[in-house]
């Protein structure tokens, strides 16, 4: 089989990006984050782990649907992680079913990792086993079932791993190429500044340290980065020359510093977020604007939309959309997120983000609004991406009834993305108040819970 012959016969955008393939045998479904990385030597330099660890993938779990095939990662598999796995899934199905009528994917679900010395009867109904990394897993099952497969960063690396060799001018490589483009944070503040969209003040190699103002604030970025790994901005402050030129002597003694980096203006906050979806020929949609939360280490931890706030930045937002929307090298399709403060981008992330359960809940907020009757509507979206939930918790039936018991409290929606059995999970609070009265609520029940 051909797979560019396969999956180039149809290609979907949507609020989920690009997806390729016949969606109507069903989707594969997998979130690789080591894939958001343009330079994935920066996940074993600074967290000292293989990339394969960041991606477990259960985060995906709130885009699938029943005929979609869920791809989740778990390095080493045994027979008890396997029946945690289809419980997490199970329960999370559950829940969703029950507090918005959305059914999501339960009976198709691969498990890919390492799966040496596990026997077929220890493996549960509904569930398979691949060998290989979340994307080999995910671009193989893709080819071998004639599904189509949602391309979660759609760039030049997605291509090679999934065996696609478009024509070199044809537009799906086109996109790709421009994809891989803006996952390089230089060369994407650099095509910003050559077409006037406001950018912070840049500067792109140690010897332009000399030239910065030596009573300002910076931020360090390695050029390939993501997810705040390597980030430097003296705990949210911004750091001075002086402390930039230490940090930088510190990551060389260490051989840590990167082959491409940037010194960027500091910009106090708040950060804006917003995620546009590009059509081809500069067409766009903007899907919601919300506002982040960034903590110490300069990673999202969390955010909130709202009408209220989307409206206020909207034509701000729209106006910086248009002028990147005009720009010639941009051949571009898919979601792009851009990150916002003052007026200014500091960078572009070309995919789903951490945001994208807002714009996922506004595009079923009608078959919500169906299942709880007309007075529903979205009014406020709050995300935590780092919810720590037991295993016990799950199993016990404790997770769902302390949401089900808000809901009839508060009617407020406690939704996880996905429920990981080896990790912390993400959740989604929907319709909480400003002060996340039901958020700290649960995460207080959860505290209590978890010391008994």
């Amino acid at each position: 089989m051909n797979p560019t012959a396969t999956l180039a016969k149809s290609m979907v955008i949507s609020h989920l990006g690009v997806s390729l393939g016949n969606e109507e045998k069903g989707r594969i479904i997998a979130l690789p984050t080591s894939e958001v990385f343009y330079n994935q030597e920066l996940i074993s330099s600074f967290l000292q782990v293989p990339a394969s660890t960041l991606d477990n993938g259960f985060q995906a779990h709130l885009y699938t649907q029943p005929s979609d095939t869920l791809v989740v990662y778990l390095r080493d598999v045994n027979k008890s992680l396997i029946q945690q796995t289809v419980r997490c899934i199970s329960v999370n199905t559950d829940i969703w079913k029950s507090l918005t009528g959305i059914s999501l994917a339960e009976n198709h679900v691969v498990i890919a990792g390492n799966h040496s010395g596990l026997y077929m009867d220890e493996i549960p109904t509904g569930i398979r086993l691949r060998q290989g990394t979340l994307i080999n897993v995910a671009v193989r099952l893709a080819e071998q079932e004639n599904k189509a497969i949602l391309a979660f960063v759609f760039n030049e690396h997605f291509l090679q791993e999934a065996g696609l060799n478009f024509p070199k001018n044809s537009f799906l490589q086109k996109v790709a190429q421009t994809t891989s483009l803006l996952m390089d944070k230089n060369r994407t503040i650099q095509l910003l500044q050559k077409n006037k969209v406001p950018v912070p003040l840049t500067y792109f190699s140690e010897k332009q340290l000399n030239t910065i103002s030596k009573n300002g604030k910076y931020v360090f970025k390695p050029s390939g980065g993501a997810a705040g790994i390597g980030v430097y901005s003296n705990e949210g402050n911004g750091a001075s020359p002086e402390e930039l030129q230490l940090h930088i002597q510190n990551l060389k003694k260490n051989h840590l510093l990167p082959d491409n980096y940037q010194i960027q203006e500091y910009l106090p906050g708040p950060v804006v977020g917003a995620l546009v979806l590009f059509y081809s020929g500069g067409r766009y949609k903007i899907l919601q604007i919300h506002n982040q939360t960034i903590n110490r280490e300069n990673r999202f931890k969390g955010g909130y939309w709202s009408h209220e706030n989307e409206k206020r930045s909207f034509d701000s937002v729209n106006k910086l959309v248009k002028k990147i929307a005009v720009i010639k090298e941009l051949n571009f399709a898919g979601l792009m997120g851009l990150d916002i403060i003052d007026g200014k981008i500091i960078e572009i992330n070309p995919r789903i983000t951490a945001s994208s359960p807002v714009s996922h809940l506004r595009a079923h907020e009608k078959e919500i609004r169906k299942f709880w009757g007309s007075d529903f509507n979205l009014k406020r979206i709050d995300i935590n991406t780092s919810v720590s939930i037991s295993q016990k918790m799950v199993e016990s039936g404790w997770l769902k009834m302390n949401i089900t018991e808000l809901w009839r409290k508060y009617k407020v929606l406690i939704l996880p993305q996905g429920l990981n059995p080896v990790g912390n999970s993400r959740v989604v609070f929907v319709n909480d108040d400003h002060l996340n009265t039901v958020q700290k609520e649960f995460l207080k029940r959860i505290e209590i819970d978890s010391t008994n």
